[in-house]
């Protein structure tokens, strides 16, 4: 009866058996079968990737293996091990509970069950040893970070009247009253509705991903957007996990993204932190009736920042502008 969703740990007991049908009393197992069919309660696991890169169960994760297949509908596998943060489904459940959040960041309205069915339609069911993981592990899926910025039932249900066709991710999504079109995470930002908002994740490099929160009154937008990147303003060694958070305001054709990143570090720094500002100013040529190009230059600047390291602390200085210049040739046969 809780008015939120509940996203709780599955629990580090070292074993493949079914923590729900040992040590959980009848009274308990009702209440949770009674909150899974309601959608206001998830579980997380822990997995781990064996030598060919197959999902397995974490050896220090639990399972969620119940007789009768209970948490089919409830149980969702993510990352177990955090280097240079911590391991445990202790750590596993505020990811997925965190990109959840993102989406009442943005729609605060989501009612607790949309939330649940919004996860639950992003997860993994096969590819990559999935199959076997869930046979034996039991489960719903491998939680799908990328797919949670696509939009699902979950987002369908808000408020806000019409809906429009919008592409994320490359995949073709019915989007009520809202609608995207370009990647933030290429320094573009466009809405293909004036006066819309909208909620989507992208790519940030090969690993990292964003999730992103954009208004457009007409030419003009803000965007924000949180989530992990591949390296620390271009360093990957000794950076073994990257946050950041990336604010852009502008016009479409000329706008200012700041972005601030955090390190976790790794054996020899143990945290760093740095900003850095962008300027980005674009414009599309018209060549013939059929081809098109879009020529963009963008200048960028370190802002400085700092690091500990176990001598101390130190300061990372502000470094020159860095200009970057692109260009798109779109081509309609």
């Amino acid at each position: 009866t809780l008015p939120y969703l509940v996203v709780h740990g599955a629990g580090n007991d070292h074993t493949n058996d079914s923590w729900y049908d040992i040590t959980t009393t009848d009274a308990e197992k009702a209440k949770i079968d009674t909150a899974v069919m309601a959608n206001k309660l998830l579980f997380v696991a822990g997995w781990d990737k064996d030598a060919a890169g197959n999902y397995i169960r974490h050896s220090a994760s639990s399972s969620c293996k119940a007789t009768g297949n209970k948490l089919d509908n409830a149980c969702l596998w993510a990352q177990y091990e955090f280097p240079g943060i911590g391991n445990g489904t202790s750590y596993s459940t505020p990811q997925v509970a965190a990109a959840l959040a993102s989406v009442l960041a943005v729609f605060p309205d989501t009612s607790p069950q949309n939330l649940a069915k919004f996860g639950k339609a992003c997860a993994k069911r096969s590819g990559n040893g999935i199959e076997t993981l869930l046979r034996v592990s039991g489960g719903l899926g491998v939680a799908d970070f990328s797919c949670m910025g696509a939009v699902t039932s979950a987002l369908a249900n808000l408020p806000g009247g019409g809906s429009t066709n919008v592409s994320i991710n490359g995949q073709s999504v019915a989007v009520s009253g809202r609608s995207v079109s370009l990647s933030f995470a290429e320094g573009l930002s466009l809405l293909a509705d004036e006066n819309a908002s909208s909620f989507f994740p992208v790519r940030n490099g090969e690993n990292g991903l964003l999730f992103v929160g954009q208004h457009r009154r007409g030419s003009l937008f803000a965007s924000a957007a949180v989530g992990t990147r591949d390296d620390f303003f271009g360093f990957s060694s000794e950076h073994k996990r990257v946050f950041e958070s990336r604010f852009s305001i502008g016009h479409e054709d000329l706008f200012v993204v700041l972005s601030e990143q955090y390190s976790a570090g790794g054996d020899v720094i143990d945290f760093a932190r740095g900003r850095s500002l962008a300027l980005v100013a674009r414009e599309r040529l018209s060549l013939t009736e059929d081809a098109s190009l879009a020529v963009s230059v963008r200048a960028d600047r370190f802002l400085g920042g700092s690091a500990d390291i176990p001598y101390g602390n130190i300061r990372l200085n502000r470094g020159r502008w860095e200009m970057t210049l692109g260009a798109t040739l779109d081509w309609r046969f």
